[in-house]
This record gives C-alpha cells, sequence and structure tokens, in this order.
C-alpha cells in the first residue's frame, strides 16, 4: 500500500524517486537508494542516503566494467558486496542490488537499493523497479503527445491550435494593459 501511494499523482521522476526512497527507507533499513536514468551517452545517477543527503554521479556507458553499465546493457539484475562502483568516495560501501528499469524490452536505466538485509526486500525492489519503468516510459509518451499537439511535424514550428492560444493570451493582455496589437501570418504551400 505505502508503495501504491508513492506512486498516486507523481508527474515527475525526481518526485516520484524522492518518494519511493522516503516510503521505504525505514521499512526496509536501506544504506541508500539510487536512480540511474539513460542519457545519451551516460546513466546519470542520484543517490539518497539514509540521511536523506543527496549525491550525485554520471557513469559513462564506455565503462564496460562498471556494473551499473553491465546491468543497463545486459537488462539484467546484478548484486555487489560492495558499491565502489558508483565512484563516490564519501559513500560508505555496503552490498547493493541494481535493477535494470525495462518497459517494452527498452531499458531506460536503473535503480539502486543498498542495504544489509541478504536482499530479503529483492521481490519489493524488483516490483519498484517495473512500475518505475513503466511510469518512466508513460512520462515520455505524455511529453511527446504534448508536443506533438502543439508543434508542426514537418517544420517544428508552433500549429494552427498553438498560435490560436498565443493569440488569444496576447489579445487579453493587450486589452488588460490598453496596448495595440498587430501580427502577420504568412501562409506558405509546398513548403518541403
Amino acid at each position: 500500500a505505502a508503495i501504491n501511494s508513492a506512486f498516486l499523482g507523481q508527474r515527475d521522476s525526481a518526485d516520484l524517486f524522492y518518494s519511493i526512497h522516503n516510503k521505504i527507507c525505514n521499512k526496509c533499513n536501506l544504506n541508500f537508494s539510487a536512480l540511474g536514468l539513460y542519457n545519451n551517452n551516460y546513466i546519470n545517477i542520484k543517490l539518497i542516503d539514509k540521511t536523506a543527503t543527496v549525491y550525485n554521479s554520471k557513469i559513462l556507458l564506455t565503462e564496460q566494467d562498471n556494473l551499473v553499465v553491465k546491468a543497463f546493457e545486459s537488462k539484467r539484475m546484478a548484486h555487489t558486496p560492495d558499491s565502489n562502483y558508483l565512484k563516490l568516495n564519501y559513500l560508505n560501501s555496503s552490498p547493493t542490488t541494481i535493477l535494470p528499469l525495462t518497459a517494452n524490452d527498452e531499458c531506460l536505466g536503473v535503480i539502486i537499493f543498498s542495504d544489509n538485509n541478504n536482499n530479503q526486500f529483492i521481490e519489493l525492489y524488483k516490483l519498484i523497479s517495473n512500475y518505475y519503468a513503466v511510469f518512466i516510459k508513460n512520462h515520455t509518451l505524455s511529453q511527446l503527445v504534448d508536443k506533438n499537439t502543439d508543434t508542426d511535424t514537418l517544420t517544428g514550428l508552433s500549429n494552427h491550435k498553438k498560435l490560436q492560444e498565443y493569440l488569444c493570451t496576447e489579445i487579453a493582455e493587450c486589452a488588460d494593459h490598453n496596448k495595440k496589437l498587430a501580427f502577420c501570418i504568412i501562409d506558405i504551400a509546398n513548403i518541403s
């Protein structure tokens, strides 16, 4: 129930990560949890320890020996007795579980949990990983739909709908401040 409530109403992946961490940190006696999202040629890691201190790290995909890269590319869970692969010198080394965030056979990143409970909560971590991956995929698709409703796919410019919204806003702004407004519309045929 606590995990479901963490997902409810969330619109941002970072806020969701904080919410999940806060819900399970004490229950699972976490040393830390970390979210690593894929970004072109690296995985951007955001880590929160049990004192709520946040650390950031970037792991390049060219680092083939790094466990994060291995879990990301193989789409397989990994366990390790230490967390040195995160390259955070001020973090106490502890056992970790790295789970890929996979949705529709696409790996979007990893989520990492560190505890001393000998994988007692592994099924919970898998559940969180699966839900989180679907959340990220849906969020990405939703942003794409929002962008495509206001943008012409051929030119990348705002479409007629967006122009109407912008024009209404500008007319209201001018009316409120007793200003004049002029604009020009140009229709270009066969732009390809």
